[in-house]
């Protein structure tokens, strides 16, 4: 049994850049190599026909996809840099709660660099029970603190 989940990603670039990105449904050729592996796995199972795309402006990409036991991180690292004009941020979060963020660009240098933070929020069958959506850690209910509403009330004077 796997563990399911959803990738949000967010791209920003040339207009030029996320025409290709965005035609080429984040694929892109593989070596020899690249095609027996994950990135052939990852293609194949994860990018092109399975993702949901967004264009928000000429400049601003958004895309989500579901995954299942699979890391994208080396994969969002090799975008970055075939695409060193672009700024990568992946947003996701697990079916047990487990959440994170990615973010990377190419420096000037040429060199990718990644930012990344891992934290553990709400499963989703316990955002369920508590009427949250996944992801979600906060009631659209208003919660009344002290007064009438039955709360802690301020000691005699």
């Amino acid at each position: 049994m796997g563990i399911d989940g959803t990738h949000k990603l967010t791209i920003l670039g040339p207009k030029r850049v996320l025409d290709d990105l965005e035609r080429n449904r984040l694929c892109f050729p593989l070596t020899q190599e690249q095609q027996g592996n994950d990135f052939g796995f990852l293609q194949k199972h994860y990018f092109g026909e399975h993702l949901r795309m967004e264009r928000k402006t000429n400049r601003v990409l958004f895309i989500r996809f579901d995954f299942r036991n699979h890391p994208v991180d080396f994969y969002l690292e090799e975008l970055a840099r075939k695409y060193p004009d672009c700024w990568i941020k992946d947003e996701w979060h697990t079916e047990i709660g487990w959440c994170g963020f990615w973010i990377g660009h190419t420096n000037a240098r040429g060199e990718v660099v990644v930012q990344r933070h891992e934290w553990e929020e709400l499963g989703w069958e316990e955002a369920h029970y508590w009427g949250l959506k996944p992801g979600q850690q906060e009631s659209d209910d208003e919660i009344e603190c002290g007064g009438a509403a039955g709360g802690a009330q301020a000691p005699p004077s």
